[in-house]
Formats: structure tokens, C-alpha cells, sequence
């Protein structure tokens, strides 16, 4: 989701705008919205927060986020990032979340096989990669 901004900072995304874009697309029939952790600078999911989850129904449009699985570095901390998106979009559900491996052309990652490894930045990172799947499936956010 590629935001309108008040300047060149990818953070400062105009709100106001956003928002009569918003409006428009809903009032259209539309109802898919697509964000995820790392646009804008990590400033996205609360922006869809502010624009649309705060001023809408929650049953009136679809969430679809992405796992910033780049961000992962051990096990323990899949939770608190994934706690730390619902609080983002300032919802306690998601319809949609892709788990992708953005630092590696935006692949999207199927159940890891035994014989892959994933290297991200010159480090293996296949059973931190293994692990947020296993947490994704195991919570049923993927099947």
C-alpha cells in the first residue's frame, strides 16, 4: 500500500488525504486493504490503524499484513513481533498474512523443507525461518 506523504519522508504520510482515499475506496464497494510492517518505514500498519480500524465497522473490510520474517533472530521474539502488529493495526485479528522473505526478492516462503537453508545477510537463519513457520501454523494463521 503505497501511502500519500506531506514530504520525501516515507514517515510523514498524510493522514488527511489518506483518509478521503479511504473513504472513497469503501463508499466504491471496496474493502481489501493490503499493508504491511516494514512500508513506510514501518509506519504503515498503524496508519491503515488510524484510517481505516478506527473510523470503520471491523466486519466492514479485510486486513492482509505481511510477517517481517527479516526481523526474526530467534525464536522467542515471533510472538512479541507478531503482538507487536495487531497492536499496529489496533485490531485483535488479521484476515490475511503473508509470511515472506523480504530480504530475499520477496519470495513467498512455503513450508521449509528439510535440505533448504536460508542465509540472509551472510548468516544461516534456516531454523529461525523454520521456527516462525511452525509458530504460524501451529496458531493457524496458515495452512
Amino acid at each position: 500500500m503505497r501511502l500519500p506523504l506531506l514530504d520525501q519522508n516515507p514517515e510523514h504520510i498524510d493522514s488527511d488525504q489518506l483518509k478521503q482515499m479511504v473513504d472513497h475506496f469503501i463508499e466504491n464497494g471496496f474493502t481489501y486493504f493490503d499493508t504491511s510492517f516494514a512500508y513506510h518505514n514501518g509506519k504503515s500498519e498503524d496508519a491503515l490503524k488510524r484510517t481505516v480500524v478506527e473510523r470503520y465497522p471491523r466486519e466492514s473490510f479485510t486486513i492482509a499484513t505481511k510477517f517481517p520474517t527479516f526481523a526474526v533472530k530467534t525464536e522467542d521474539q515471533v510472538e512479541g513481533i507478531f503482538a507487536r502488529q495487531l497492536q499496529n493495526l489496533g485490531t485483535d485479528e488479521m484476515n490475511y498474512l503473508a509470511n515472506r522473505m523480504l530480504a530475499l526478492g520477496v519470495k513467498d516462503i512455503k513450508a521449509p523443507m528439510a535440505e533448504e537453508t536460508v542465509i540472509l545477510d551472510g548468516e544461516d537463519i534456516t531454523a529461525q525461518v523454520k521456527d516462525a513457520w511452525d509458530f504460524l501454523v501451529e496458531h493457524a494463521f496458515v495452512m
